[in-house]
This record gives structure tokens, C-alpha cells and sequence, in this order.
């Protein structure tokens, strides 16, 4: 009886050591199986992204792993793609035999350009039979699509263009992605509509035509029915606009009215805006260039210096295959040209002091002879504490003599840069008047198409001066000194050569005149 007690004794003891065995492998079983649902999702980051745009996913397969094993089941949603053409080789197979079957079909695409070509026809079909998928709002330069579960996606960034050698990149809005890990990264490489806008001259002057030039790509349309593409500039009131000289996509010249349109915003006609119709017409043309010209004038409105006459240019484009006729817009690409300017003073020493001159007159020559006048108009007359304001004058407005008024100062405006004359034309009574010209040079600096200075030298009395302004509203002044009494020339050159010739004609005579005195004596 007792040994019958022990041995029961001891049989519950094993039981009991089991049962907490068994419970242990539960508890790591349970752990391993939390470990590997954990690993079973993943994270894809996306370099290189545009803050702002739709970027949806669609999962294709769903993927199951174990070790460095994994294996692939075909999403129903996507089993028409693979079986509704005979090149996927899955139109007569149902279950795991198409699941097998189209994920070689998508393994065995290697080469770049093969693998792209797959990823938009999956698109196409894809949006074709309005698939559900996740969609998220990228970020600047970066974008996270958090917790998929294991599989292979179809990433699709919307209104990107699928086109090569845009900005020497592979753009595809259309990607297919392997995640079966927990982290993966991918550089975006996709390009979105943009306009670029150049000038043929950023240095300009009143009455100057220039010519602007708006540069796009046909955008990839898989998916759309229709599409909308536009450009829209707005020039500022310094400029009137012209009209359009050019517009091409590719090669190819397109007509007004039947190939493109161009409308002008009631009241503001210099907000424009060109059309291309029946843009989907161009759809196999992804990544031809769209190029479209257009000319401009520099009115009298214009602002000088370092204020910019500017122009912003955007393209207008559709980015939902389901609405292709609501657009969105592009990046702004801004361009600016500049009129400059150049104050004179004029003065006269008195006590020591400058003291403004009025009543001078003065005109402008792009020749040292002074014969091509610069034709200027008064815009205002000035007192004695604001310079008198000339601008340059249109092709119809005559000319007039720019005259200081009791601030002794006078605004050249609306010039372009280049080289000048500056003749001085009258003269008050008891002051001399200049004998030549003074040279005057602008000279603008850019940097990436953006105005930094303009340095304005001037030559006077032999002396080379350079004044320079980097500040908006800050005209560089010019210093003109006007003598009273005998009249003597102040603008250098020939002037210093004469009084050089004189001063050694006198010291002969000088010279002579003592050389006979001593022979007279000594005789």
C-alpha cells in the first residue's frame, strides 16, 4: 500500500512536471509566433518625394516567409489582369497554379525597362477597373508607407510622368515592390509637370520687346480618358504682353484655335492663359518636350533697379484619372527683367560747401558723338528737395531736354544697360559749361538669373568713378561740378591736353625772353 502511494506519488510529480513543460513550450510557441507576425510587416521610406501629392498602393500578392523562404498568393481583387492576356501565361489557371504562375511572370521581369513596362500596364488595368487601394499624401523628400503586411505592391505617385531623360532620371509613378522585410527603401524617381520659363534678354529698357519661352514634357496619361494640360502667366503691370509666336509639342507646330487656345483674364489681359485641346491626343508621346512662345513689351510702368518687372508661369495639369478635368498646378517658375537708372547732381562749391545748381539742361547718347539721342520725358518735375524724374520716352513720345530743378538732381529711368553720353545742353548765365560728354557704363550682375547689383561707372576731370547699388529704391548718383567764371573744361581728355600745350608754351617764352636779357647785359 505504501509503495503503491509513492508510486503515484511520483507519477503525479511527472505529470504535473509535464503539464509545466508543456506550458513553457506554449508560452515560446506563443512568443515565436508574436516574433514572426511582427516580422511580417514592414515599412517602405520614399526618398525624394513632392510634398503634397496622392501616392496610393495596391497589394498584388500577399507573401508568406520562413527563414530566407517565401512563398506568394495571388490577391483575387488582381486575378483578371494575369488571366486577360495570354502573354502572362495564366488564362486557364485558378489558385495556387495562377498564384504560382503569374508571380514568375512578374519575377522573371529583371531588366529596368521590362519591369516598368509591366508596372504601367498594371496600372492601367488597375485604374481601368477602379481597384481599391491605401492611399497617403506624400512629404518633402521623404514619405513612409507604414505596416504592410508581407507581399508585393503596385505604388502609383498620381500626375507623375513615367518618362526617361527629363532631368537625366528613370521617372516611373508606376513601381512594383517586394516587401518582405521590415524596412525597405526606394528612391523616387518620377517627375511631375513643371514649366520652365526663360527670357531671351533679363536687361531691358522701356520700349524693348522681349521673347519668353515656357518649357514642358508630355506627362505620362496611362489610365485617363481625357486629360488637362495648361499653361498659365501672369506678367507684371511693367510689361504688356504681345501674343503667342510659338507653340510646339515635339516637332510638331500647333494652330491656334484648333490645337491650342489662348484666353486673357477679363480686366488683367496680362494674365494669360494656353490651352492645348485634346491633349490626350499626344498620350504616346510621354516625355516629348511642349514648348510655347511668347513676346512681351517693357512699358512705362515699369520699376527700375533692383525692383524686378516679373512674370510667373505655371502649368495646369489633371491628377485623378476619375476627374481628369479638375487640374492642379505646378511649381511656379518665376523670371524677371530689369530697367535701370542713374541720378546726376549737379553743384557748385560755395563756402566750401555743395550747393545745388537748377536750370541745367542735359540729354542722353548711346555715341560718344553724341548724334543717337536717348529721348527722355519728364514724369515729374522735382523741387528742391526731390531729384527731377526722366524716364525713357516711347517710340511715339518726343523727346525733351532733361533740366535740374532747385535739388540740383535729375533721374534717369527705364534705361537699359549698355553705354551713354551724358551732354550737358544748357547752362545758367556765370557758370561754365561742360566741354565734352561724360561717359556713363551700366553694368549688371546676375547670379542663377537673379539680379545681386548694378554698378553705374562714369569718367569725369580724367578721374573713373564706379558707383553700385544692391537695394531696391537706392539709385546710384552720379557728382557733376559746375564752375563759375572763365570758362574752363572739367570733363578731362583734350581739356587737360590744352592746358598742358599752353603751360609749356608760356614757359618758352619765359625761357627766351630771360635768355636775351642776359645776352643784352653781357653785351
Amino acid at each position: 500500500m505504501k509503495t503503491q502511494k509513492k508510486w503515484i506519488k511520483s507519477m503525479l510529480s511527472i505529470i504535473m512536471a509535464g503539464i509545466m513543460l508543456f506550458g513553457m513550450t506554449l508560452t515560446t510557441l506563443a512568443a515565436g509566433e508574436l516574433e514572426t507576425r511582427a516580422a511580417e510587416t514592414g515599412t517602405v521610406t520614399i526618398n525624394n518625394t513632392v510634398a503634397g501629392k496622392d501616392l496610393t498602393y495596391y497589394q498584388i500578392f500577399a507573401a508568406t516567409k520562413k527563414g530566407t523562404a517565401v512563398a506568394y498568393t495571388l490577391n483575387p481583387e488582381f486575378t483578371g489582369f494575369f488571366t486577360s492576356n495570354e502573354k502572362y501565361g495564366c488564362t486557364d489557371l485558378e489558385g495556387e497554379a495562377l498564384s504560382q504562375k503569374a508571380y514568375e511572370y512578374v519575377s522573371n521581369q529583371v531588366e529596368a525597362n521590362v519591369r516598368k513596362t509591366l508596372a504601367q500596364e498594371l496600372l492601367a488595368w488597375t485604374l481601368a477597373n477602379k481597384k481599391n487601394g491605401t492611399t497617403t499624401t506624400t512629404t518633402e523628400t521623404t514619405t513612409t508607407a507604414s505596416d504592410l503586411a508581407y507581399g508585393f505592391y503596385l505604388f502609383n505617385f498620381a500626375g507623375a510622368t513615367n518618362v526617361d531623360g527629363i532631368t537625366g532620371d528613370v521617372a516611373t509613378p508606376a513601381m512594383l515592390i517586394n516587401v518582405t522585410d521590415p524596412t525597405v527603401t526606394i528612391n523616387m524617381k518620377s517627375s511631375y509637370p513643371v514649366v520652365d520659363k526663360t527670357v531671351d534678354d533679363q536687361s531691358t529698357a522701356i520700349g524693348d520687346t522681349v521673347t519668353y519661352t515656357l518649357t514642358s514634357h508630355v506627362p505620362d496619361m496611362t489610365g485617363y480618358d481625357s486629360y488637362v494640360f495648361k499653361f498659365k502667366d501672369t506678367l507684371s503691370a511693367g510689361l504688356t504682353f504681345g501674343g503667342v509666336t510659338e507653340v510646339k509639342v515635339g516637332d510638331q507646330p500647333l494652330t491656334a484655335e484648333t490645337q491650342y487656345k489662348l484666353t486673357q483674364e477679363p480686366g488683367n489681359p496680362n494674365a494669360i492663359t494656353i490651352e492645348i485641346l485634346d491633349f490626350i491626343t499626344y498620350k504616346n508621346q510621354a516625355g516629348q518636350p511642349i514648348v510655347v512662345k511668347y513676346t512681351a513689351t517693357v512699358n512705362e510702368k515699369a520699376v527700375v533697379g533692383m525692383n524686378p518687372n516679373s512674370n510667373k508661369a505655371t502649368v495646369e495639369y489633371s491628377n485623378d484619372p476619375s476627374n481628369p478635368t479638375i487640374g492642379v498646378s505646378s511649381v511656379p517658375d518665376v523670371v524677371d527683367v530689369h530697367t535701370f537708372d542713374f541720378t546726376v547732381n549737379k553743384y557748385f562749391m560755395a563756402d566750401q560747401k555743395k550747393s545745388p545748381l537748377s536750370g541745367v539742361g542735359f540729354r542722353l547718347y548711346t555715341d560718344k558723338d553724341c548724334i543717337n539721342e536717348v529721348k527722355v520725358v519728364q514724369e515729374s518735375a522735382g523741387d528742391d528737395q526731390n531729384a527731377a524724374v526722366y524716364r525713357k520716352a516711347k517710340a511715339e513720345e518726343p523727346g525733351v531736354e532733361a533740366i535740374t530743378p532747385a535739388s540740383g538732381k535729375i533721374q534717369f529711368k527705364g534705361l537699359d544697360a549698355g553705354t551713354y553720353y551724358l551732354k550737358e545742353t544748357t547752362t545758367p548765365d556765370g557758370y561754365n559749361k561742360l566741354t565734352g560728354p561724360i561717359k556713363i557704363e551700366i553694368t549688371p550682375t546676375y547670379e542663377k538669373e537673379k539680379l545681386t547689383k548694378y554698378e553705374v561707372k562714369y569718367t569725369y576731370n580724367d578721374k573713373v568713378v564706379i558707383v553700385s547699388s544692391d537695394q531696391k529704391d537706392q539709385s546710384p548718383t552720379i557728382e557733376v561740378e559746375n564752375k563759375s567764371g572763365t570758362e574752363l573744361p572739367n570733363t578731362g581728355g583734350i581739356g587737360a591736353v590744352i592746358f598742358t600745350i599752353a603751360g609749356v608754351a608760356i614757359l618758352a617764352v619765359v625761357m627766351i625772353c630771360s635768355m636775351r636779357s642776359k645776352k643784352r647785359k653781357h653785351s
